[in-house]
This record gives structure tokens, sequence and C-alpha cells, in this order.
């Protein structure tokens, strides 16, 4: 999603399928600039924010350091920042940086964290307006913890440079003609300006994989053994 929503691949799909451009013009790399029209950032340049630092946070940590990324591993939304030494008294790996800090340094924002009350709308026009005009945001966590309506408007004004998203406040949601009031506002978007938006939509699909399927159905195994051996797991009172 990162690296489709960068090089906006769909846009430059729809040119060389749809279009003569790339003939015309003999060149169409203008097409990667930004709306400003900056060139893309490579993978060495771009700072990453990750919101959200359970194992899928870690893992995305790991992976974007194996490209040269510079990693930022944000702080709770108002949270105090506390010690980031660890039991020797070393500085630890994965400080973490305060929110808005993150939202201020980051050119790619990965957000993957739960919704509960306290990240729901965690993403609106405040933090929005926090970030650079270089910031792609990719979303795998939940509906609900980016402000879609806040989203939409982020990216016609140009306040950042595209979005990468697989979850939406309704799911599943309607779209194009079949989309219905109280269904994602996301999905109402034409194709034609989703492209001009940068924006790139996937229905719930991140995690889909065969290894993923394995995991859980060992872990389903496993839960049922030890509850069977009176030693219940992953207790949700």
């Amino acid at each position: 999603m990162y690296f489709a929503c960068r090089r906006r691949l769909l846009l430059m799909q729809k040119v060389i399928l749809g279009t003569d451009e790339w003939v015309r013009r003999g060149t169409i790399t203008n097409r990667l600039n930004s709306r400003d029209n900056n060139l893309p950032l490579s993978c060495k340049e771009e700072i990453v924010g990750i919101i959200g630092y359970g194992a899928i946070g870690r893992r995305v940590a790991q992976l974007c350091r194996g490209l040269g990324m510079t990693v930022l591993v944000a702080s709770r939304k108002g949270a105090p920042i506390t010690s980031t030494r660890d039991t020797m008294g070393n500085e630890a790996h994965d400080t973490r940086t305060p929110f808005a800090e993150v939202l201020r340094r980051s050119t790619v924002l990965v957000l993957c964290l739960p919704r509960n009350p306290e990240t729901l709308n965690l993403i609106s026009h405040d933090e929005f307006q926090m970030m650079s005009q270089k910031t792609i945001m990719i979303n795998v966590s939940r509906g609900g913890i980016v402000d879609e309506p806040a989203l939409i408007q982020a990216l016609r004004r140009g306040v950042i440079d595209g979005c990468a998203t697989d979850v939406f406040l309704k799911e599943p949601s309607g779209a194009g003609d079949h989309w219905k009031e109280g269904d994602s506002p996301i999905l109402k978007l034409s194709q034609d300006e989703a492209e001009e938006l940068n924006l790139l939509v996937t229905p719930h699909v991140a995690w889909y994989a065969r290894a993923t399927i394995d995991g859980y159905l060992g872990a389903y195994k496993e839960n049922v053994e030890d509850w069977c051996a009176g030693k219940p797991k992953n207790i949700v009172v």
C-alpha cells in the first residue's frame, strides 16, 4: 500500500492504459510528482510514524527499518513521555516520540491500533493540519480511527499527499452507484477523483493470507485445549 500510494500506481496505470500521453510526451515522470510539484521521496528519505505499537506496529517498524527508513513510534495522544531506558539503564531501541511531533515530522503515517472510545476520530481536522504536504497515511487498523470527512477535505485541499486505507467506519459499505446514506463517504468518491487525490482503497483484506488463516486455526486449537485443561487464556471480561 505504501509503494502504490507513494508511486501513484493507480494514476500511472490509468495514464498508460487510457491515454497516449507517454508516446506524445516521451516521459510521464512528472505524474509521480506531488500536487505542489515535489518529486517523490526515496525510502531512505522517508520518516515513518507508527501509531499503535503492538505486534503489527513492531513488524511494520522492522520492515521499514530494513528499507532504510527512519522510524518514529508515537506515544499515546496527550500522554506524558516516560523513561525510554531499559532495565539496564540503556536507551531503549523503540524510543517513544510525542504524538504531535510524530504528526509533524512524519512523511508516512501508519495506523495499526485498535478502535476504542479513546481512539475514535483520533485523526481529524486538527491532526491533519499538523501534517506535512509530503505525508501519506496508511490505515490498516479499524474504521472510525480516522475522521473520514476530515480525510477527504485534507486530500482535496492538498494538506497531505495521499492515503491508502483498508478500513472504513461502516463495513461493508456501498460504493459508486451503489452508495447510500450512511455508507462510508470515502467510497462515495468517483474512481477518477480518488486517483487524482492519490487515494487507494481496499475492502478490509490487508490481513488475508494463508499464514494468517493457519495462525488463527492454531490459536483456536490452543485456546480450546487450554480451556479444557483448566488454563484458559485471553479472557475477556
